[in-house]
């Protein structure tokens, strides 16, 4: 039983054929370094602009920050509980 398992396997592995090996010309193969070269440069891209707008965000609450600090106590009323 087992000898019969191995050689039907030994069969089967030697039937099958692979698949065959896909041969790409110069210019496929210099499509895709472009592509990805390309796509870094958009994933840097990215990182710029994420770069300014957390910039203009931390721009913005320094303002907010500044801005909130010209107000008296009066404007907003008492921060005190019981009053």
């Amino acid at each position: 039983m087992r000898q019969r398992l191995i050689v039907m396997t030994a069969l089967f592995a030697l039937s099958v054929d692979s698949p065959p090996r896909a041969a790409a010309g110069s210019f496929s193969t210099l499509a895709t370094e472009y592509t990805q070269l390309l796509n870094h440069a958009e994933l840097v891209l990215q990182y710029l602009r994420q770069g300014e707008q957390l910039a203009n965000e931390l721009k913005m609450y320094a303002d907010m920050l500044r801005n909130s600090g010209r107000f008296s106590g009066h404007t907003f009323g008492s921060n005190r509980r019981g009053r």
